[in-house]
């Protein structure tokens, strides 16, 4: 199974916020596949900078931590199926990566359900799928 996780879901994770967190240490113990994009990993990388004042070594640390366990790809399309066009690249990231999930918090792309034949789901549906 192959997924996508969007930035708010590493930012929930990164600082042990309940099942996002324990989602990506599944995933890092490889029970899933995870896809991500160099973009989506800068994004990362510039929030977790400003927004809770990781230093550059410890968001390195796990810049490379993630690009080692995870596929990590440059989506070549465009995508403008989302009413926020900065999520675009995660459908692109999702479609390009042959993902079966996207998840997510973000409304914007919520509400869209499904695209090109891929589910996105919350963290707490994406737990269920896994524990079914």
């Amino acid at each position: 199974m192959r997924v996508v996780f969007d930035t708010n879901i590493y930012v929930a994770a990164l600082i042990g916020r309940g099942k996002a967190h324990l989602l990506l240490q599944r995933a890092l113990h490889g029970e899933f596949e995870v896809v991500t994009s160099y973009a989506g990993l800068a994004e990362l990388t510039m929030v977790m900078r400003t927004a809770f004042h990781w230093s550059d070594e410890a968001m390195y640390d796990w810049y490379k931590r993630l690009g080692s366990h995870f596929s990590v790809i440059r989506p070549t399309m465009q995508v403008s199926a989302c009413r926020d066009a900065s999520d675009n690249m995660w459908l692109a990231c999702a479609l390009e990566g042959k993902a079966h999930y996207l998840v997510s918090r973000d409304k914007d792309l919520l509400t869209l359900q499904t695209f090109m034949g891929i589910q996105i789901v919350t963290v707490e549906d994406f737990w269920e799928i896994l524990t079914i």
